[in-house]
């Protein structure tokens, strides 16, 4: 049986609790039943990208979200999954930060 994909589309991967969460995720699931990858604006916490990667995960970066050109930001994500076809998701879980909720 093939694992369940599972994308986190977390904005800025840096030090918050989203993205520590996620690492300990990643190191205790059973990586045979789930498979969990990253899709990111930016990247500022390279070391825990690094023990993402070594779990298995896949790392996605697109380009930042821009106010004035929302269509684009969001085709880019389109494109994404479009042209990925390998990287089918079961799940796709959401992560907000706090500079985005503003």
């Amino acid at each position: 049986m093939k694992p369940i994909k599972v994308l986190h589309f977390i904005p800025a991967f840096n030090y918050g609790g989203i993205e520590t969460t996620t690492v300990n995720l990643c190191k205790y699931i059973d990586r045979s039943k789930i498979q969990i990858d990253i899709l990111t604006e930016t990247v500022e916490m390279v070391e825990n990208l690094k023990e993402l990667k070594k779990l298995g995960s896949n790392i996605h970066v697109v380009g930042k979200f821009n106010k004035t050109k929302p269509l684009k930001y969001y085709r880019s994500l389109l494109l994404f999954l479009k042209n990925n076809p390998e990287y089918v998701y079961g799940i796709i879980e959401l992560h907000k930060t706090a500079a985005k909720s503003a």
